[in-house]
């Protein structure tokens, strides 16, 4: 584990460290404690430098202490059969077989599928009565209020 501490702790506003001498006390306290757990500590003074410290370190972390599971998408077949759990690997490739033809079953299941209408329903939907719309002529008075 990595802990990254802030470099000048009076620098940071009351509301992050607390506003009481006892929560400034705790605060301070358990920055203590995590630098003296035997753990590699880092310290940074802004956003930025946090970023690169993180991704600097794990990026070091993986190369000099790879764990299980740290394992590039490319290479995780190999990884399973090193590991000796092939099985496990086939059993997951099973899984996802299964939910591709479940989702591709429900896909066509909800495709639309257009049926034709013969001529006579086509006009029939078209039929209306043609009603004459009038529309009224602006008065000068709403013509000053529209424009």
């Amino acid at each position: 584990m990595i802990a990254f501490l802030v470099s000048d702790i009076e620098g940071l506003v009351a509301s992050k460290v607390g506003k009481t001498d006892e929560e400034r006390d705790n605060v301070e306290r358990f920055r203590n404690d995590v630098m003296n757990a035997g753990r590699l500590v880092d310290f940074y003074s802004n956003e930025q430098e946090l970023k690169y410290k993180i991704a600097m370190a794990k990026s070091k972390i993986i190369a000099d202490a790879p764990r299980p599971g740290w394992v590039r998408a490319d290479q995780a077949e190999n990884a399973i059969k090193v590991a000796g759990d092939e099985s496990g690997f086939e059993n997951i490739q099973r899984q996802l077989e299964n939910l591709q033809n479940v989702i591709l079953e429900k896909v066509k299941q909800t495709s639309v599928q257009w049926e034709p209408i013969p001529e006579d329903k086509i006009d029939e939907l078209f039929k209306q009565e043609k009603n004459k719309i009038t529309i009224p002529k602006l008065t000068e008075e709403a013509k000053k209020i529209t424009c």
